[in-house]
């Protein structure tokens, strides 16, 4: 469980390293795109392709984007 914690801790606390983490094993282009975009600090790339995404998911990136950072900011 403290392994966990630990985890999660990390991502709060440098939340890009723990994406480039948990997708570095990955080699599908588009996670390699987006860890490219991660490593270049293309913050409006990755953003448009979260849009995309979500969209295609039937999702909203504003109000998921909303969700996690009430989510994050409850460990405050």
């Amino acid at each position: 469980m403290n392994n966990q914690f630990n985890d999660f801790r990390n991502v709060v606390n440098n939340p890009k390293q723990a994406v480039l983490n948990a997708l570095g094993n990955n080699n599908t282009p588009m996670v390699q795109n987006l860890l490219k975009m991660a490593k270049n600090n293309d913050y409006k790339g990755i953003e448009t392709f979260a849009r995309n995404y979500l969209k295609e998911q039937g999702r909203d990136f504003d109000t998921e984007m909303q969700q996690l950072q009430d989510f994050l900011n409850s460990f405050k």
